[in-house]
């Protein structure tokens, strides 16, 4: 019996309920680093997002809305 040591495991990708973005969603969706994200929730800038327990979220339809116009729906 061989052990690993860790290698082979894959964490699953966390798949946010329809509607609803995770903050690497939302990175591919508008091209921007984490950390910039990141940057806009501690600033009070960027798309409306909310908290469920330890993880952000942002709305498809505010993000969208948030994206074409520059400001929350």
């Amino acid at each position: 019996n061989q052990s690993t040591g860790g290698a082979g495991l894959q964490r699953k990708k966390f798949v946010a309920p329809e509607g609803e973005l995770t903050v690497s969603d939302v990175c591919a969706r508008i091209k921007v680093h984490p950390q910039t994200l990141s940057n806009w929730r501690k600033s009070n800038i960027g798309p409306p997002w909310f908290r469920r327990r330890l993880r952000f979220f942002y709305n498809l339809s505010e993000l969208d809305h948030w994206y074409e116009n520059g400001e929350p729906a």
